[in-house]
């Protein structure tokens, strides 16, 4: 009965999340969305991931849910992970920001910290963030990097690594994405997560976005 209360809530919050992201793209100007869905070659089953953000003056958000299937060759995508982050700009470079993180799998958390956004080249967007404060007193800090470069006026180069300290355990993306045009976009990802001593190992993702 309590298990099932709380899938309910996760599911709640999950509606909630995704409710966000859609707000925050439906607000112009300043704002943007895109929905992603995608094949997971390694787990042979569908994946879908939905992100948008928004910004105004100093304060910006930013919050992405990705909705998997619960078991392999599956294409019921009732699990999810998601997070959503509201940072305030101390000047171009530097920002505080709290993000919470929730997931079927996971303790529900909010982290605080810092996110860097160094000023570099033409075609490139770097940013990185540090926690260094977690809620459940166990996650331990993180460490996060992304950055974007134009390879072409329609192809990009994208990576996002993310590390926990006390887990150590590192999660690893890299991406090439093809924009056609400004609505829509293909791409191909390696997606890996594991301890930072395995193998790293990437599962293949095949996928094709579309921009609100």
């Amino acid at each position: 009965m309590i298990s099932t209360i709380k899938q309910k809530i996760k599911k709640i919050a999950a509606g909630v999340m995704l409710s966000a992201i859609l707000l925050a793209s439906s607000c112009r100007p300043g704002s943007w969305g895109n929905a992603q869905p995608a094949y997971n070659f390694e787990r042979n089953a569908p994946t879908v991931r939905v992100e948008g953000g928004s910004k105004s003056g100093k304060v910006g958000f930013y919050s992405f849910m990705d909705m998997d299937p619960i078991q392999d060759n599956s294409a019921d995508m009732e699990s999810f992970y998601g997070e959503a982050r509201v940072s305030y700009a101390l000047n171009d470079v530097w920002a505080l920001a709290v993000e919470y993180d929730a997931g079927n799998n996971c303790d529900d958390l909010a982290r605080a910290g810092i996110v860097i956004t160094p000023k570099t080249w033409k075609g490139n967007f770097t940013m990185f963030k540090y926690y260094p404060v977690e809620t459940t007193g166990n996650k331990g800090q993180q460490l996060c990097a992304y950055t974007s470069q134009a390879i072409t006026g329609k192809l990009d180069a994208i990576l996002t690594a993310e590390y926990n300290f006390e887990s150590r355990t590192l999660y690893l993306e890299p991406e090439l994405r093809f924009k056609p045009n400004e609505r829509f976009f293909s791409f191909l990802q390696g997606r890996h997560f594991g301890s930072i001593d395995d193998r790293i190992d990437f599962a293949p993702v095949l996928g094709a976005g579309y921009n609100f």
